[in-house]
């Protein structure tokens, strides 16, 4: 949970019922049973209060936001896949969310003839994201070609090395809930491009001042695009 909330936890004494307590560096009291995990309150003597009173405590457990996205009309399905993707990887990382260090494909045929679905990765920091980006999908239609797929879906993964919340302890800015991004792509008619963010803290994380004001720029991005 430690790494769901981006905050370190310390051990805080057991309930009756022999859940842990811990209480988090922003005073906010949970509790973790063989249920899942809960918080109790926004602080220790809220949390404590709300045991003894019998109040119902908010499960922390994981969301996911969606978006869908009108496409790009002058881009084909797997230019745009990877601008969005790259995209993505910009907002996120400007606003310390999440940093990508790798691109991860996986690409499947919609129609099913018994060709292998491509599993691709492509690192990032290996030069400009413009770079990158025309590689990717220069690399990306070969292979398509070469497989011979015609109707396709894509996912495409964000994915990061996971750094310890010991780690975190340098940083003049505090610590970002955890936060997975994922983008659905299918051509054809008619053609879907979906953006997923899933967080294992659920609200505690959407609701956290570097992931709301990134989202707000998804919101900004998809209206961009007509």
């Amino acid at each position: 949970m430690s790494e769901a909330l981006g905050v370190k936890l310390f051990p805080f004494g057991r309930t009756d019922s022999d859940a842990l307590l811990a209480v988090d560096e922003q005073a906010r009291l949970f509790s973790v049973d063989h249920g899942g995990s809960w918080l109790l309150g926004a602080s220790p003597a809220e949390g404590i209060t709300a045991l003894l009173q019998g109040q119902r405590p908010e499960r922390v457990a994981e969301e996911k936001r969606e978006w869908l996205l009108p496409p790009m009309g002058e881009e084909d399905t797997v230019a745009d896949a990877v601008k969005t993707a790259m995209v993505l990887v910009f907002v996120l990382d400007r606003h310390s969310v999440l940093r990508t260090d790798i691109l991860r494909l996986h690409v499947r045929e919609k129609t099913g003839f018994g060709r292998e679905p491509l599993d691709l990765e492509y690192p990032l920091r290996d030069g400009a994201l413009e770079d990158v980006t025309l590689r990717v999908i220069t690399e990306l239609r070969g292979r398509l070609q070469a497989a011979g797929f015609e109707g396709f879906e894509l996912d495409i993964t964000l994915a990061a090395a996971q750094a310890r919340i010991d780690d975190t302890g340098a940083c003049a800015e505090p610590a970002t809930p955890r936060v997975d991004c994922a983008l659905f792509a299918a051509n054809g008619d008619p053609r879907v491009l979906r953006v997923e963010l899933a967080a294992p803290a659920g609200r505690l994380a959407f609701e956290h001042g570097n992931v709301a004001a990134a989202q707000e720029e998804i919101n900004k991005y998809r209206e961009s695009r007509g």
